[in-house]
């Protein structure tokens, strides 16, 4: 219905997917691509950028990417820094855990594998206000 008045629409039945050339289609298999190695960085101020994180860490080298974690514009204080091996995040987690940014202490360490069951079963909303949460 479409402002008061009833409209039907005609009954299709989507495309089934083929991909369009099966020989040129390839997917990454784990033996290609080594696993890189996650630095989580906590105590950050809410000022951080991922440019300043990749400056700082770049001189550790294997700097793969960057993540402020953020909720909308604003930083939650903490984020991930890749690399693309074990060497490299060592001595990132070495070199930084403890250094000060803006006068905050931050803390570094490698991260930690989540559980795929865990976080499954995480809830990932939270109740509206005045509604206290199910037990």
């Amino acid at each position: 219905e479409y402002m008061g008045t009833l409209v039907s629409l005609p009954e299709t039945r989507p495309p089934d997917l083929v991909p369009l050339n099966p020989s040129k289609t390839t997917m990454a298999t784990t033996s290609e691509t080594a696993p890189s190695i996650k630095v989580f960085v906590g105590n950050l101020p809410f000022s951080t950028s991922e440019e300043m994180l990749t400056q700082m860490f770049s001189a550790n080298g294997g700097v793969v990417s960057v993540k402020v974690i953020r909720r909308g514009n604003r930083s939650l204080g903490y984020g991930f820094v890749e690399f693309a091996d074990d060497k490299s995040a060592d001595a990132a987690v070495k070199a930084h855990n403890g250094t000060l940014i803006e006068e905050r202490e931050i803390n570094c360490e490698r991260a930690r594998v989540r559980d795929a069951a865990a976080a499954a079963a995480a809830p990932r909303t939270r109740a509206p206000r005045g509604v206290a949460p199910r037990v």
